[in-house]
């Protein structure tokens, strides 16, 4: 039965190999043959055209004349090719060639003779085709099945022409057939021999190859069919698993297979052996986790008591995180309005500042023009002394002079008439010093008034100056005053936005604790949802644990029956 399957696998590996390969030899094989018999019927013409432009060249160096028949005579200029037949014969010398050559449609000097008698074969005509392509169409002519002289031939036409380009002949080269056929043949069987040759090498590799595939398929057979008889005592060839082809891998594979079978059976048996040991052990857990499931029950219902004080709990902190948000948005309001007043305080600081800068330019000014008045009031004063001196003078010139007018009345009057106008003079002089003493007593009342004037104008411009360097005083002291107010609405107004801010996070923290609380209060109800959950769950664990008894016992049958039924695997 084995010899059987592995002919029959060798014969397909065989056939596989065998039939694409005999397919491709017979292809090639008759193709060579077709380009063969085409290469050799081209050389052949090729060969005979080379022949007509010989005979054609040579006839044109003994004499470029024209064509011309004389009788039956053919002449080439003044040469007669007619009675020179043995240059003809000279063309094919020594082949199997023959050539002709026609002065109209007519053979007029050729090679070939008659088989029977051995005579020239002249007179003979073209056929119409050769005529009408040749002489006709002036163009080259070949076939190669021609009959001449009872035998087929290869042929070659060629027109002749004259030199007024008119074509008066043709030259005629051709071959027999049996040469180029012969010449087939040969190249024909070689070709087969070639093949053939190539044929038994490839059936002889193919059967090489086609056995050791066979032997490995077969090896991997009786692995596979012990294998199904739970034999796992198993080991492939060396060989096979070094092979580096899909045989190897595939031998490769059994054996990790066979390996891992060998590994798994194994361990099935050992745990086998574990389980029902394992078995026993749950049974006697189960009933245990009966009494613990019985305890977790009572566990459960204080938990959730527990669960439902907490809730409570966490229900009151809640109220209370929430009345705690209210204070602090309270909180977050103030501390805005207070920011904006600090806003209104930092703009009227700005403001007073600057009208305190505009109050102090003012009062440097009027320093200024203090200074200014004090000089001019001092210059009054000394020009009032000036004009008092002058005055004095004044008063005592007028004095004199009135003397001088006393002392001139006397002496007019002791002059008498003579001294007449005189004593107008002196009486208009005395008059003039009275006006002038009484003016002078005018001008000293005024200039006393202007003295005492000047006096109290000096004494309210010293009053006026230590007001003044008080004022400044005072000013300085207001500006620092001022810069101090402003340094405080600057840290006033920090601290107050350094407050909103933090008021900001209590509020933003006091919200993530309102989640948590929140949270809390839904887990806290969850869980006292999930203790109720529990406590009936728990009562179907201990049901589902008295199943769990009963399926250790049915855990333990199918251990002893997978036992038996691996021991069918041999290790």
């Amino acid at each position: 039965m084995k010899d059987k399957k592995k002919l029959g696998v060798m014969a397909q590996l065989i056939m596989l190999c065998a039939i694409p390969m005999v397919i491709m030899v017979l292809v090639v094989t008759f193709y060579s043959i077709g380009k063969m018999r085409d290469l050799v019927q081209d050389s052949t013409m090729e060969g005979l055209e080379n022949l007509c432009q010989s005979v054609y060249a040579a006839y044109e160096a003994i004499d470029p004349g024209d064509y011309r028949m004389d009788g039956d005579t053919l002449y080439k200029g003044d040469y007669c090719v007619t009675e020179h037949e043995e240059v003809i014969d000279n063309f094919v010398k020594g082949s199997s060639a023959d050539v002709t050559i026609f002065y109209g449609d007519t053979r007029r000097a050729t090679s070939l003779r008659d088989k029977t008698t051995g005579e020239r074969i002249l007179g003979t005509k073209a056929s119409d085709s050769v005529i009408s392509t040749v002489i006709n169409g002036g163009k080259t002519y070949e076939t190669s099945d021609v009959i001449i002289n009872g035998e087929k031939y290869y042929a070659f036409y060629m027109p002749a022409f004259n030199a007024n380009g008119k074509c008066v002949g043709m030259v005629f080269a051709g071959q027999p057939a049996t040469e180029a056929a012969a010449e087939i043949n040969k190249s024909t069987m070689m070709i087969l021999g070639i093949a053939i040759f190539i044929l038994i090498v490839a059936q002889i590799v193919c059967i090489r190859i086609a056995r050791a595939l066979a032997k490995v398929i077969v090896q991997s057979e009786e692995i596979l069919l012990s294998l199904a008889e739970g034999n796992l005592n198993l080991q492939v060839s060396e060989r096979m698993l070094k092979r580096k082809d899909e045989l190897g891998v595939m031998g490769r594979a059994v054996q990790s297979l066979l390996d891992k079978l060998q590994e798994i059976i194994g361990s099935i048996k050992q745990n086998t052996s574990t389980l029902m040991v394992k078995g026993d052990s749950l049974e006697s857990m189960a009933s245990q986790s009966s009494t613990t499931a019985d305890e977790i029950s009572t566990a459960v219902e204080d938990i959730s008591k527990g669960a439902v004080s907490m809730a409570e709990d966490i229900e009151s902190a809640t109220l209370q995180i929430t009345n705690m948000g209210i204070l602090i948005e309270k909180i977050v309001d103030s501390v805005q309005e207070l920011d904006q007043l600090s806003g209104q305080m930092h703009q009227a600081d700005t403001e007073s500042e600057q009208i305190i800068h505009e109050l102090s330019a003012s009062n440097d000014k009027t320093t200024e023009a203090i200074k200014k008045i004090e000089v001019s009031v001092h210059t009054t004063n000394e020009s009032v002394t000036r004009i008092q001196e002058a005055v004095s003078l004044i008063a005592s010139i007028a004095s004199e002079t009135s003397l001088l007018a006393l002392n001139a009345s006397i002496e007019a009057a002791r002059a008498g008439e003579a001294g007449r106008g005189f004593s107008v003079v002196a009486t208009q002089i005395s008059k003039l010093s009275e006006d002038s003493a009484q003016s002078t007593k005018t001008i000293e009342d005024i200039i006393h008034q202007l003295t005492l004037d000047s006096e109290a104008s000096v004494k309210v411009m010293n009053e006026v100056n230590e007001i003044i360097t008080e004022q400044q005083k005072k000013l300085d002291q207001t500006k620092e005053k001022f810069s101090d107010v402003s340094n405080g609405i600057d840290s006033s107004m920090k601290e107050s936005r350094l407050i909103h801010d933090q008021a900001g996070e209590c509020d933003s923290e006091r919200g993530k604790v309102v989640d948590v609380i929140q949270s809390l209060s839904a887990v806290s109800e969850e869980n006292a949802a999930s203790t109720e959950q529990t406590t009936a769950s728990m009562q179907e664990l201990n049901a589902t644990i008295n199943l769990l008894a009963e399926a250790a016992r049915e855990l333990k049958d199918m251990a002893v029956s997978l036992e038996e039924e691996v021991a069918f695997f041999k290790l």
